[in-house]
């Protein structure tokens, strides 16, 4: 199965509910990735300019859609971005790939 990064940024709303009972989250995002056909791998709370990164496997971009909009439309999150991730045993094809063809782009020049 394909691999996604899910990144968000949490509401005030989201913050104060989790200051006022203290829990888990991983469970409950799992079991929504679960019900879309996907595997939750690991569940971050982050600095910058998002709070939560998720790494999951999807069955494919509808699936992983479905889940995203899942979460966006409780309005919990905000910002949320979905990226697919390529393992680096899959990229090295991928590489030979464009090596072969490298030669079909001619760069702008001046």
């Amino acid at each position: 199965m394909p691999y996604y990064m899910l990144q968000a940024r949490l509401t005030t709303d989201s913050w104060k509910a989790l200051l006022d009972n203290p829990h888990d989250r991983a469970p409950v995002v799992a079991k929504v990735i679960e019900a879309h056909g996907g595997k939750l791998h690991n569940y971050f709370f982050a600095f910058g300019d998002n709070d939560v990164v998720a790494l999951i496997e999807a069955p494919d971009n509808e699936s992983v859609m479905a889940a995203a909009l899942a979460f966006a439309g409780t309005g919990a999150v905000s910002g949320l971005k979905t990226t697919p991730l390529v393992p680096s045993r899959d990229a090295v094809d991928v590489f030979k790939a464009s090596a072969a063809k490298a030669g079909a782009y001619v760069p702008p020049s001046g």
